[in-house]
């Protein structure tokens, strides 16, 4: 959802800015797709690819076993503990409990909307600050997927293949 939100606001920010916005929202960047664009665009897709998979992972590995514990009882018998945790998707628009086909059809949405966009805005040649806003937009993707992808992992999410 913070993605939707940002590309919302980003694109109502660069299409409605006034013409007297100073030298902030220019459109004077190449209107040509450049070698950076295309770098950009891949690391965005597979960044994407890789959140979906985790997804999926998520998805059929909704508990995942941590380790095992014991606790001994003063009358002598051993009490054994199983620590878990729960992975739960948190996307709202993919659900906690997505099946696989709304997971695919969620990303393809995502990566063709994501192209459309960034192909837009190369063709509009809108700059910020100087810098191409198709570039702004995708390291802005780039940054958040990061962020999730790393978080993930780090909570021990794994990718399916």
């Amino acid at each position: 959802m913070k993605n939707l939100t940002l590309a919302i606001l980003f694109a109502v920010l660069v299409t409605s800015s006034p013409a007297n916005a100073g030298e902030i929202f220019t459109r004077t960047a190449p209107t040509e797709w450049t070698t950076t664009d295309t770098v950009l665009q891949i690391a965005t897709l597979a960044l994407l690819e890789v959140d979906r998979r985790q997804t999926h992972w998520i998805a059929k590995n909704p508990v995942l076993i941590k380790g095992y514990g014991s606790h001994n009882n003063p009358d002598g018998s051993v009490d054994f503990t199983v620590l878990v945790e729960r992975h739960a998707e948190s996307n709202a628009i993919i659900g906690q409990n997505a099946h696989k086909d709304r997971i695919d059809t969620y990303f393809a949405i995502v990566s063709v909307g994501h192209t459309a966009v960034s192909y837009g805005l190369r063709k509009a040649g809108w700059s910020i600050a100087g810098v191409p806003a198709v570039n702004i937009w995708q390291s802005i993707w780039i940054a958040q997927e990061i962020s999730s992808v790393h978080k993930n992992f780090s909570a021990g999410v794994k990718m399916t293949w």
